[in-house]
């Protein structure tokens, strides 16, 4: 008996590809010896669907179908544009924090800038002043470089102003473009013509047993009396049964302010390391921590003190790769509450 061109046979099970019958030499098939193997190239553990099956010397094949290259080509072109668009997109992030404490018996909700370096966010200022309104906000902590050594003032007078008509406080310390572009005597005049209470190494009391502390740059704090950081935060008069925050704008001295007994700090400076892969890099690099910075954003808690680095609000021609601009709201709460 021949052995027939064409044979029918059902698809092949899941996981094990196609069959290939081995023709004996009566022309019968042995399926005995039969073995799976995968027709199609690069197609893993896929089944083979029904279909003709044709004769190829001693064996029965799969009988193959055309690729279409174009359609493969065209899906992984339509996700690297959508994960391009993710990866640069650059509008604004309101990210929160709630921090539960004794210490307070009411619920407090403070706005946190950083980084500006007067950039625009909307004609006037517009969408980072709603931000901030809707917010709830009681008052505005500016954690340094509101200027920027190589752009004019006006954004960032347009934003003072704007919150100065909001009616909220603004507290402040300086960073190294504040050194760049004035003196200490100079940017306490400049920031406080536009509402600004500008903190050098002195502490405020807010009410409900809250204290604000601030600090300056490190670059002017090596020309005061202070000389370091360290000798900066000693000077500092933190109390036990208040809580305390340290307003600080360089986030590498973050395990530092962690050991001199403040219960939160704010910091900026490292502009969330400018390029990040979500859930694997925080951060590329960062300004005085170099690459993969260990504190380029977020939360980091220690033995119940917390610092919270924003990621800042700086725009330019460099891109910020999963890393949006970011406006920290932060909430202090008393203990047992809900948010």
């Amino acid at each position: 008996m021949p052995f027939p061109k064409n044979i029918h046979f059902p698809a092949a099970p899941a996981g094990r590809g196609a069959r290939r019958y081995q023709a004996t030499g009566s022309g019968k098939l042995d399926f005995s010896s039969a073995v799976w193997y995968n027709t199609s190239v690069g197609a893993g553990r896929s089944p083979a669907p029904p279909g003709i099956w044709r004769r190829k010397g001693g064996s029965v094949l799969f009988k193959k179908r055309k690729r279409k290259p174009w359609i493969v080509l065209l899906i992984v072109t339509a996700v690297l544009l959508v994960l391009a668009r993710l990866a640069l997109k650059d509008d604004l992030n309101v990210v929160s924090y709630t921090v539960f404490t004794p210490k307070v018996e009411q619920r407090h909700v403070f706005a946190v800038v950083t980084d500006l370096h007067a950039t625009l966010y909307g004609e006037g200022q517009a969408e980072l002043t709603a931000a901030i309104r809707d917010s709830g906000a009681k008052a505005v902590f500016l954690v340094g470089d509101i200027v920027d050594e190589n752009r004019e003032y006006t954004n960032a007078v347009t934003l003072l102003d704007a919150i100065r008509n909001m009616g909220l406080e603004m507290f402040m310390v300086t960073g190294n473009h504040e050194y760049s572009r004035m003196s200490l005597d100079a940017a306490r005049d400049f920031f406080g013509e536009h509402g600004v209470t500008l903190l050098s190494e002195e502490t405020l009391y807010l009410g409900d047993h809250i204290l604000l502390h601030g600090i300056d740059d490190t670059l002017f704090l090596e020309h005061s009396e202070y000389k370091t950081v360290e000798k900066a935060l000693a000077a500092l008069e933190t109390e036990r049964e208040s809580f305390n925050i340290l307003l600080a704008h360089r986030a590498e001295n973050t395990e530092l302010y962690q050991s001199t007994g403040f219960d939160l700090t704010f910091c900026g400076h490292a502009h969330g390391g400018q390029v990040r892969i979500p859930y694997i890099v925080n951060g590329l690099f960062a300004p005085a921590e170099g690459w993969f910075p260990k504190f380029a954003g977020g939360e980091y808690q220690s033995e119940g003190h917390t610092v919270i680095v924003s990621r800042g609000l700086m725009l330019d021609n460099m891109p910020r790769v999963f890393n949006r601009p970011e406006l920290v709201i932060a909430v202090i709460a008393p203990s047992g509450s809900s948010n």
